[in-house]
């Protein structure tokens, strides 16, 4: 990036959902530079909106699911990236939310969400540990995700890195 490049600051709220076989939803997207990645279901808040508010939404609106009450806030994630020609920065708030399995449905799904969305899946920590040439927010979803799915919670929300 050069020097003098605008960021704009973007609030963001993700959930991981782990469903009763401890398997995390993520969706597969084409990234406008080249290249995918797998993301946990969220997005950026609209004006006025909580991050727990921003969370449930955001889950409605990319699995069809609606949540009454998203679960503890367990990890912080602050990442600058590119996005066509403008530069943000994502202050996200990951939250946990147990569910059973369901199935998604994209009907209220943003137009933008759908032009680079390619796919979503439910991943072990297993599987996630041994995919090769696949990248994962955050990156370290898979050490990550051991506590968790142990039933160790963090007493403060851990910063996960990029």
């Amino acid at each position: 990036m050069e020097p003098g490049t605008e960021i704009l600051d973007r609030p963001s709220a993700r959930v991981l959902v782990l469903d009763e076989d401890d398997r995390a939803l993520l969706f597969r997207y084409r990234r406008p530079q080249g290249g995918t990645l797998w993301a946990l279901p969220g997005g950026g808040l609209e004006a006025g909106e909580t991050h727990e508010e921003g969370a449930r939404r955001e889950f409605f609106e990319e699995t069809g699911q609606r949540i009454d009450a998203v679960g503890p806030w367990i990890w912080k994630r602050e990442h600058v990236w590119r996005w066509d020609d403008k530069h943000y920065r994502s202050i996200e708030r990951i939250y946990l939310l147990r569910a059973p399995r369901f199935e998604i449905d994209l009907a209220h799904a943003q137009p933008l969400e759908l032009e680079y969305l390619l796919d979503w899946r439910w991943w072990s920590r297993r599987e996630l540990e041994h995919a090769k040439g696949e990248l994962f927010v955050p990156r370290r979803l898979s050490e990550l995700l051991g506590p968790i799915v142990e039933g160790v919670l963090p007493e403060s929300p851990i910063d996960t890195g990029a």
